[in-house]
């Protein structure tokens, strides 16, 4: 590989605005949440002439010294991640960097699987053989559209940024249902 900056979107982009701490120098309190950066230590998510881009997430985790680093819960109800399984952070990933989490973060972090959208009704009814699919496409549908919609997908308000919450709700929304049965169940929330 060439000699190019690794580059973190989430620290060096946000240094402005997050006091982010290398773990290599400073271990947060135990069992406080903070927000984490994992990086997987092998993959690179994209790169171009003077940067790579490593697979890189944040999420809200907390340290102990007898366990290491776990992730808070919610946790998704099928996990596709590459550097996390629902508590667990998988082989190969690194956490490097932490910061103190606001009330706000914590409570984005505790709301981010609750429908976010106006709907008047919504329910994705899926018999239980196929739930995990339709979970994953819906999942893989959100990562390319975060992926190669750049800018435009973080800019509030954009169709982008409205898809990819719709994706979102769809995947949150997911209702199993019995292959057996033929009628699908009451719609699992009416919103106005």
């Amino acid at each position: 590989m060439p000699d190019k900056q690794y580059y973190s979107e989430i620290v060096d982009r946000n240094k402005d605005n997050r006091n982010w701490f290398s773990t290599h120098e400073k271990l947060p309190e135990f069992n406080h949440p903070v927000l984490i950066r994992l990086r997987h230590d092998k993959l690179i998510a994209d790169e171009d002439d003077r940067f790579c881009y490593p697979l890189e997430d944040m999420k809200l985790g907390k340290f102990n010294p007898d366990n290491g680093w776990t992730i808070h819960p919610p946790y998704q109800k099928y996990e596709f991640d590459n550097l996390s399984n629902h508590h667990h952070i998988l082989p190969y990933v690194s956490i490097t960097h932490w910061a103190n989490a606001t009330e706000q973060d914590i409570g984005n972090w505790s709301t981010r699987f609750k429908i976010k959208g106006s709907y008047e009704q919504l329910s994705l009814c899926v018999d239980r053989h196929n739930e995990e699919k339709v979970y994953k496409s819906l999942a893989i549908a959100k990562e390319f559209l975060a992926i190669y919609g750049g800018e435009e997908v973080r800019k509030e308000g954009s169709p982008l940024e409205q898809t990819y919450y719709v994706l979102c709700d769809l995947q949150n929304s997911i209702v199993s249902t019995d292959s057996k049965t033929s009628q699908p169940p009451e719609p699992v929330m009416e919103l106005h």
